[in-house]
């Protein structure tokens, strides 16, 4: 099943670039996700949001604002996040940017299970993330009772499955407590991973995970305004990426249909859907392969 992932990260009372070692408290999160191979990640903003968005800008995810950040609550960002997941996938995990210290072997026992809703949990106490399908993204989005994402999930009228975890991680708020220094430690021992980005050439080299991402995007949304905006990308840079690709193919990846910056449509050519498909499968079965080596030669 297919694994995506929503960060709220739009209040005033936390600070998703704060240091935390060596990285910030928001790449902990998306590189631990990453590493579970949990694709896509929306991130939600709001405080500083073009600040925190050019922070992120170069590791893959979908940055959407909540543009009334000030006067709502996380679960409001919590549903712009998941709306944009609708389609995507087939469960996302659920997580406020001051919970960052979980797991990857957190990520990967909760997605062993199928159930609908799942929460980690360290000596009977429930975490973050939750892991929800997106069956329930209609019941959550709909939801405007009292108390959040608990009171949706219960709204839901889903059993919540525990999953019993060894990982403080889950539990812990950077907003309320300051000394991590045990919990960093133990989180950054287990951060040694492989990064592996595929890139094809021809002439030179023109397709990527950035054009990729793009292009599943142009699909989703059906205009490539819209792409750029999620991926933080300029229009014109946009098109660049877009046109070398089609060029080095020798045929066209998208059907246009004139609007402008501000309009008009998009969508895939058949041959453009094939390609990207061949490509994500490529990628998917190479990190397979590498996983397997990187365990072999380094845990």
């Amino acid at each position: 099943m297919k694994t995506g992932a929503v960060i709220a990260a739009a209040g005033m009372s936390s600070d998703p670039m704060l240091n935390m070692g060596n990285s910030t408290i928001i790449k902990r999160i998306i590189t631990t996700m990453q590493q579970a191979d949990v694709d896509p990640i929306v991130v939600v903003t709001g405080n500083r949001a073009e600040v925190l968005e050019k922070h992120i800008s170069h590791m893959g995810v979908i940055s959407v604002k909540n543009e009334r950040y000030e006067k709502t609550q996380m679960f409001d960002s919590a549903k712009i996040g998941i709306l944009h997941l609708k389609d995507q996938c087939d469960r996302f995990f659920f997580t406020p940017v001051d919970v960052s210290l979980f797991t990857v072997k957190t990520l990967q026992k909760l997605m062993e299970c199928s159930d609908s809703i799942l929460c980690p949990v360290f000596k009977k106490t429930q975490g973050h993330p939750l892991l929800i399908s997106t069956r329930l993204i209609t019941e959550i989005i709909d939801y405007e009772g009292i108390d959040g994402m608990s009171g949706a999930i219960s709204h839901c009228k889903v059993p919540v499955s525990n999953v019993q975890v060894d990982d403080e991680g889950i539990l812990y708020d950077v907003g309320t407590q300051e000394d991590c220094n045990t919990l960093l430690k133990k989180h950054n021992e287990q951060m040694l991973h492989v990064e592996i980005q595929m890139k094809l050439s021809k002439e030179t080299g023109f397709f990527g995970p950035g054009v990729s991402q793009l292009l599943k995007l142009v699909d989703s949304t059906g205009s490539i305004s819209s792409a750029c905006e999620l991926m933080h990308m300029s229009y014109s840079k946009g098109w660049k990426m877009i046109n070398l690709a089609e060029q080095q193919l020798g045929y066209p990846i998208l059907v246009r249909q004139a609007g402008g910056i501000n309009g008009g449509n998009s969508e895939l050519t058949e041959d453009g859907k094939m390609f990207v498909n061949k490509y994500l499968k490529f990628v998917e079965e190479s990190k397979l392969i590498v996983q397997q080596l990187f365990y072999e030669y380094f845990v």
